[in-house]
């Protein structure tokens, strides 16, 4: 089973699903994934390499930084490499789906921007929300100019409210993972 958990920055995906693994569930974060595929002769790096040019990769990996100020700053560029990585990212987490008889979370921020391109994958969708001064603090560091959920994000999702509190994660995780199984299709 493949659950999709999703948030706005600072709304605590990360925290959550580092106290599912502890709890001995599989999970997979797309960030660290992008991370993998940005390294020299991966396809990611080949992609940004071909379609952005030189100047936006390194001996190494792709330079996150400098991409991130170009696609953050234009809509057009964005979409550009969103039309070149969400393939990759779909493709592998339908790769997840052939793991038979497990429960795995998949850490996808971008769901809540493309609910469209991956929704038909996962059998559940569990959007984290947080406590709204960080999600301010983060919004103004990545740029977003709304944290506001739009309704087709939020249909037939499970929403769960981290109090922000580090002491409340292993409950709220608990609860999730509980949630998940007592509803399992």
């Amino acid at each position: 089973m493949l659950v999709c958990l999703t948030g706005v920055p600072g709304s605590g995906k990360t925290t959550i699903l580092r106290q599912i693994r502890k709890s001995g569930y599989m999970v997979f974060e797309t960030d660290k994934f992008i991370h993998s595929i940005y390294k020299f002769g991966q396809i990611g790096y080949n992609l940004i390499s071909k379609h952005f040019g030189k100047e936006y990769v390194n001996k190494t990996s792709v330079n996150r930084k400098k991409l991130g100020r170009l696609v953050f700053s234009n809509k057009c560029e964005l979409a550009k490499l969103n039309k070149l990585t969400i393939p990759l990212i779909k493709n592998k987490i339908l790769s997840l789906k052939k793991i038979k008889n497990k429960l795995i979370f998949v850490e996808l921020a971008i769901y809540l921007n493309y609910p469209s391109s991956f929704r038909s994958i996962f059998d559940k969708i569990v959007i984290i929300k947080g406590k709204q001064k960080l999600q301010i603090s983060k919004q103004i560091v990545h740029n977003i100019k709304d944290i506001r959920l739009p309704e087709k994000v939020c249909k037939n999702a499970i929403i769960f409210n981290n109090t922000g509190r580090k002491t409340a994660i292993p409950i709220i995780s608990a609860r999730l993972i509980s949630n998940i199984l007592k509803n399992k299709k």
